[in-house]
């Protein structure tokens, strides 16, 4: 069975905000997450807040930094072709 998410009143959006950063922190949700980047359900975009930059070049300054070599680095994985 299906829920259809209905979102919050718009006067109860600052709560929400909070209720949702505190639950990205919990260990649950950061299964779930895992989960759904194992699947290859959803996509990871290294954005900065407030850095003019785009996300390939933030990208290629993370790899550059960590040092790595390889490409993909070794925690990437390529989604399956469904």
């Amino acid at each position: 069975m299906t829920t259809r998410w209905t979102p919050p009143d718009p006067r109860q959006l600052p709560d929400w905000r909070s209720s949702m950063i505190e639950y990205l922190s919990t260990l649950g949700a950061k299964r779930v997450m895992r989960e759904a980047i194992h699947a290859g359900h959803c996509t990871l975009l290294p954005m900065v807040p407030g850095m003019p930059a785009s996300v390939g070049s933030i990208g290629a300054e993370l790899l550059h930094q960590s040092g790595s070599t390889a490409w993909p680095p070794p925690i990437c994985t390529t989604p399956p072709r469904t």
